[in-house]
């Protein structure tokens, strides 16, 4: 095959391809003869507006030579956020045969395709492979599980390869990563005593996996009910601004009394998968304060 870095052993003859009925022909393109082997090259534009995608090669073997396909898309379908709840990694967070990916192509379609996995402690016992026209594909039970990671903030990647016959050696790939965090807990509890549960925690209204704790939420309190802030030990202590006026919450739960917090996590099959963490808590010193903003900071 001709190195096509080899610009004078090929010339261009300023040939315009012609519109044609056959799907099979195109619109733009340019054809190429090289004058050492005696074959003429055709650049087609795979979406008839910008040249170069691929080149067709019209000689005994009319091989299709892949230019620069490539994988433009590659999801979970339906689609998963991106952040997700950290559960017991004993514990199967995905089953395989819900593991259902969406594919999409630039510059052409491949002849063949695989979805591998990294980062689980659940190993894929294999690949999953890619089926015509490439666009889809699902695992299957048990082989493709994927359970929680290990530890907070870790994160499991599927990766899609792609290979057109003719560039077996270049496959295309894409990846989509999914990360585990734990979860930011706000909302109303009746709790007065100087103790909370697990139980009491996981009843409040919000609860949110991110790596993070400061911000500001809207807390709705009534006749009763206390402001409650929940989040691991980590994250370090914090100080508080209730609508304009700072302070306002008392350490529950800190140093030398955290709580061990088991979350709210649940496995593919949507039984509990709780991850166990030593939390702060926080409680309000006033109850029934209606519908008020919360200023959350660093001490």
């Amino acid at each position: 095959m001709t190195n096509y870095t080899d610009l004078n052993l090929i010339q261009k003859m300023g040939v315009r391809a012609v519109v044609a009925a056959d799907s099979d022909e195109f619109e733009i393109g340019q054809l190429l003869l090289d004058v050492k082997n005696g074959v003429i090259y055709a650049i087609k534009s795979e979406n008839t507006t910008t040249p170069g995608s691929l080149i067709y090669k019209w000689s005994a073997d009319s091989s299709t030579i892949n230019l620069d396909m490539s994988v433009s898309s590659f999801a979970f379908s339906p689609s998963v956020s991106s952040t997700q709840l950290i559960g017991d990694s004993t514990k199967i967070w995905r089953d395989g045969e819900d593991m259902d990916f969406s594919i999409g192509y630039s510059g052409g379609t491949p002849d063949s395709a695989t979805i591998s996995e990294s980062g689980s402690p659940s190993v894929w016992a294999s690949n999953i492979t890619v089926n015509t026209p490439f666009t889809s594909a699902s695992g299957t039970a048990t082989t493709h599980d994927v359970k929680f990671p290990t530890s907070v903030g870790g994160s499991v990647t599927f990766t899609v390869s792609a290979v057109r016959a003719a560039n077996t050696t270049s496959p295309v790939e894409r990846s989509t990563t999914v990360t585990f965090h734990n979860e930011f807990c706000i909302g109303a509890s009746t709790v007065t005593g100087s103790t909370f549960s697990s139980a009491n925690i996981r009843a409040l209204s919000s609860k949110t996996a991110k790596s993070t704790k400061n911000g500001t939420y809207s807390v709705t309190t009534g006749s009763g009910e206390y402001m409650v802030v929940a989040y691991r030990e980590s994250l370090g202590e914090s100080q508080f601004t209730v609508g304009v006026l700072p302070g306002g919450f008392t350490e529950v739960h800190g140093d030398g009394n955290f709580l061990v917090y088991e979350n709210s996590a649940v496995d593919s099959s949507g039984a509990a998968a709780r991850k166990s963490e030593n939390y702060y808590v926080y409680r309000s010193n006033n109850a029934n304060l209606g519908t008020v903003d919360v200023i959350v900071e660093n001490a």
